[in-house]
């Protein structure tokens, strides 16, 4: 279960029950709009793998844009 996402510069930090994962990404990827995204497309109850599969997702979609 997903406890927190934080982020940095150049990573995002997925917190869940047991399980910890730092995802570099291009800063210029991650903005406002991306970070609102990743909250709508979230919940507490997502799975990592299910974190994993959206920030795939978004990155693609911002990276295009």
């Amino acid at each position: 279960m997903l406890q927190h996402i934080t982020r940095d510069s150049n990573h995002l930090f997925l917190c869940t029950t047991g399980e910890h994962l730092a995802i570099q990404i291009s800063d210029s990827i991650v903005n406002e709009f991306f970070t609102m995204d990743l909250n709508e497309r979230i919940s507490e109850n997502s799975s990592l793998t299910d974190v994993k599969l959206v920030i795939a997702d978004l990155i693609d979609q911002y990276s295009i844009a």
